[in-house]
């Protein structure tokens, strides 16, 4: 119900954000939006530094999933004098990708007369811009070096983080994942030996063990038991937070929040008992 009365406050009060997040909320919607386009604004998260630019599509990349843009605001000789990683990384790179499947933000020159992004710019300045970067073959050929820039991805050891691994196996495995939700807990585990994929196994086993642990060996739910156990109580650097991590955390609050202090002590005991 906050999401949706926050949604209504969104469309009701920032129309353009609402008209133009709808227009960008799948790949195709993304690239008709700027296909025709001389140029166009970007509204880019930045890792945690928000930034909004001026942009031309220069390339589509990642077989052709996502775009390659350069930033409007970068002047062209800046490309040659970093270093060629520089132009795809930091805060202030020329080359930005924009993920189509991400919801990237877009405002076209029309939309511009509702809302003030040029600042010092004209529309005449932009279109110069543009032709600019567009007619420069060396800004190109440096956009083509785009992939030799990316580390490969590499598949994460926990199966929460791979799920961006094997996106066939949504489909290899779809009609067994339903069948599995809408099963009776006698008939799960029958269901999880047929899936092929091995993070759909786990990923099933522990919804019978969190929710009918009756249909599991002994064996199999002391294993789970001790699994749950090692991951909180973890040592090694790992993408959760452990006991120990909770701990440290509710320290270093209790010095910063005197306001807090109270609580956090609680929140402490409470995290050293489990």
């Amino acid at each position: 119900m906050a999401t949706i009365h926050v949604a209504k406050l969104l469309k009701d009060q920032t129309p353009l954000l609402w008209k133009n997040g709808l227009k960008t909320s799948n790949r195709a919607g993304f690239n008709s939006l700027i296909d025709n386009e001389k140029w166009f604004f970007v509204h880019d998260h930045n890792n945690g530094w928000p930034v909004t630019y001026p942009a031309i599509e220069l390339c589509k990349v990642d077989s052709g999933r996502n775009s390659l843009l350069y930033d409007l605001r970068c002047p062209a000789n800046k490309v040659f004098e970093n270093q060629p990683v520089d132009n795809f990384k930091g805060r202030n790179r020329p080359f930005r990708l924009a993920e189509s499947a991400k919801m990237p933000l877009v405002f076209t020159k029309s939309d511009l007369n509702e809302i003030d992004l040029l600042g010092s710019y004209s529309h005449e300045n932009m279109d110069a811009l543009a032709d600019e970067v567009k007619a420069n073959h060396a800004i190109a050929d440096a956009a083509n070096r785009f992939s030799e820039t990316r580390k490969d991805f590499e598949k994460s050891p926990h199966i929460e983080a791979q799920i961006y691994n094997d996106f066939d196996a949504f489909d290899r495995d779809g009609c067994l994942l339903e069948e599995f939700h809408s099963a009776t807990p006698e008939d799960k585990l029958n269901i999880v030996k047929q899936m092929s994929d091995g993070r759909f196994r786990s990923f099933a086993r522990r919804i019978i063990f969190e929710n009918h642990p009756e249909q599991m060996t002994q064996e199999e739910i002391e294993e789970f038991r001790l699994r749950i156990y090692e991951r909180i109580n973890e040592c090694d650097d790992v993408p959760w937070t452990t006991k120990q991590n909770a701990i440290e955390q509710c320290d270093k609050l209790a010095k910063e929040r005197e306001d807090k202090r109270t609580q956090l002590v609680q929140l402490k005991e409470y995290v050293e008992n489990i």
